[in-house]
């Protein structure tokens, strides 16, 4: 288990390249603000010159340990995007996960419950938030729309939002039928890449 503090970046690294670097470092410079009152100490892009090979071919997860003094740990993994069918809904009224922190044994507790589906899809006070891995958007037929007070603010949220494409709402339990499908993202997944899952394949709301 990850020590207490420790905090967590993933990054996606296609063929030697990282679409999406400068959100992750968007990410890195506001945690550090609020947490620590300070900019970063360190420099993720030159950690990551040090740990990467541009000549890399395939889809791989930079999975980036630091702390307020700086980087612990950047490793290079193989990615595999999981198969999500189903998600089964609980109640996360408990958890506080605004920053992603590297220790997700408060997730771990959660997930513990999703029973026969594959992930769990998490709620606040009545309000959808996220799955314990992905944020999620929900197709009504004309607009996709993400919870508007996820627990965790993701990268690939904050852009598809900049970009448009998706648009934050408050989403309660009792809403989910105004919705047909859903969709898990996050900074390892291109839109296309993302599991697509009927809304009927939600446990917990009927």
């Amino acid at each position: 288990m990850n020590p207490p503090g420790l905090l967590l970046e993933s990054i996606r690294l296609i063929n030697g390249r990282m679409p999406f670097l400068k959100w992750h470092l968007h990410r890195i410079e506001k945690t550090c603000r609020q947490l620590w009152a300070r900019e970063p100490s360190f420099s993720l892009p030159n950690a990551l010159k040090e740990s990467i090979q541009s000549s890399t071919q395939g889809l791989f997860k930079i999975r980036v340990l630091y702390h307020e003094q700086g980087i612990q740990t950047v490793e290079v993994l193989p990615y595999t995007p999981r198969p999500i069918r189903h998600l089964q809904l609980v109640e996360a009224s408990e958890l506080e996960y605004a920053f992603k922190f590297a220790d997700r044994g408060q997730l771990l507790h959660l997930q513990a419950q999703k029973g026969q589906a594959d992930d769990i899809l998490m709620c606040r006070n009545g309000l959808i938030t996220d799955t314990s891995y992905a944020n999620i958007v929900f197709w009504d037929g004309q607009h996709w729309f993400t919870p508007a007070k996820p627990l965790l603010e993701g990268t690939q949220r904050a852009r598809l939002i900049e970009k448009g494409k998706i648009k934050p709402l408050n989403i309660r339990i009792d809403e989910l039928a105004n919705f047909q499908t859903a969709r898990l993202i996050n900074a390892m997944m291109q839109w296309k890449e993302s599991p697509e899952i009927p809304v009927s394949q939600i446990f917990g709301h009927q």
